[in-house]
């Protein structure tokens, strides 16, 4: 635990350089522990503003998740979907989102759904209150 919240940060750090093998490195102790490791993640790599390399990490985390991903769904979501409306570059962050969304397991399908329908609404309502 102690040496992943040492090794996690200095990763986190490197993303953004191109030629590191952070992401690379983030995809192998998930892989491994990652039970342990997606929960200090997700809240560094969603925390706003959303850029696009955190969007791209996030897209390329999803596909090593497995069903560690289904109860961080709505975080990463809404933090991906504000990403798409005021990120550095919205349509990084939105194949990122796709990426996402491929990679969530069977289990965490249904709260992606009510996930995508609550942001719907959230963007629907005000525009219904306004016509009527």
């Amino acid at each position: 635990q102690r040496a992943i919240e040492e090794v996690v940060p200095a990763l986190l750090d490197k993303l953004d350089d191109d030629a590191s093998n952070a992401l690379e490195g983030l995809r192998q102790l998930l892989n491994v522990r990652g039970k342990i490791v997606l929960p200090f993640l997700i809240p560094v790599l969603t925390a706003p503003p959303v850029t696009s390399s955190n969007a791209k990490a996030l897209g390329a985390l999803a596909s090593v998740a497995g069903k560690e991903l289904a109860p961080k769904i709505p975080t990463i979501l809404g933090a991906l979907s504000d990403g798409m409306e005021s990120g550095d570059d919205p349509e990084a962050i939105a194949l990122a989102a796709e990426k996402v969304v491929l990679a969530i397991p069977q289990d965490g399908v249904r709260m992606m759904v009510l996930e995508l329908l609550r942001r719907l609404e959230d963007v629907t309502t005000p525009q219904t209150r306004a016509s009527a």
